[in-house]
């Protein structure tokens, strides 16, 4: 984007930590981000993310092994697995971010669509086995997260952080869109694989043009909205954070120093208050 004096950059490391392979095996370094963080230093705003690799098991686990407090494990509990990284990542930020020019954001875990049972309590009497066919969303703003105990350690991670990192969390709107997976209308699917929905179907990754573009809309909207704040040296107050794997809330982002920044209802900045907690 040389015409906006802008360069965006993708650094795939699913772990955020470091990955390394020796003697054939793929190592995830739980306490080790040195290699990955060399990519990271010089950025003004950084955007980072991890959730479902954490959860991968089979020929899909992204690991043969697990180092951690200089010992290897075939496996361990994964979300003892998934804070033991985010630590190690939540360090590196605290030790390397300058706050004076870099921006720290972290976007919750994108849900898949795989179980029918956790939309549709008729989903056992039914063969549907993932969001193949769905066409609608879920309604209401209810709804129990495959991803709660996931959300509770991120919560938990970044409250204690120094350098003010901000949640962006995009769970709850988009556990409602069982409707916006490619299923079988990948562009890379062979007519075999389009045949068989219920072992092909992608419920996983997201139809662009679609929700990742409300994602992208609310990022940029806290960007703008976080412009004003500094500008005119108000704090958003919202409510108490917390509220961990309770999604009977409106979608939002939080700061690690405790307070909402900024709350969304349907995609629109709904309303703002002062340092006081009164209408901005």
């Amino acid at each position: 984007m040389q015409e906006y004096g802008v360069s965006i950059s993708y650094f795939r490391a699913p772990f955020l930590v470091d990955v390394d392979v020796m003697q054939g095996k793929r190592i995830v370094k739980l306490d080790d981000i040195a290699g990955n963080g060399n990519a990271w230093r010089m950025a003004d705003v950084l955007v980072f993310n991890t959730g479902h690799w954490w959860g991968h098991e089979g020929s899909l686990r992204g690991w043969d092994l697990i180092q951690s407090g200089g010992k290897y494990y075939q496996d361990m509990d994964r979300l003892v697995a998934m804070e033991k990284g985010l630590r190690t990542w939540a360090n590196w930020v605290d030790s390397n971010v300058d706050i004076t020019r870099t921006r720290v954001f972290f976007q919750s875990a994108s849900p898949d669509h795989y179980n029918p049972n956790e939309w549709s309590a008729a989903a056992t009497a039914t063969t549907a086995k993932n969001c193949y066919g769905e066409t609608e969303p879920m309604k209401g703003t209810t709804y129990t997260s495959a991803y709660a105990d996931q959300m509770g350690v991120v919560n938990e991670v970044i409250r204690e952080m120094h350098v003010p990192t901000y949640l962006m969390d995009i769970t709850m709107l988009s556990e409602l869109r069982k409707d916006g997976h490619p299923s079988i209308y990948r562009g890379d699917f062979s007519p075999s694989q389009r045949a068989n929905p219920q072992k092909s179907a992608d419920c996983s990754h997201w139809c662009l043009p679609g929700l990742p573009d409300t994602w992208n809309e609310l990022f940029y909207t806290f960007q703008k909205l976080k412009q004003h704040v500094d500008d005119n040296n108000r704090r958003q107050v919202l409510a108490l954070y917390g509220n961990s794997g309770n999604f009977n809330h409106p979608w939002y982002i939080v700061d690690n120093l405790g307070w909402h920044v900024a709350e969304w209802s349907l995609g629109v900045v709904s309303r703002e208050m002062d340092s006081q907690g009164g209408p901005a």
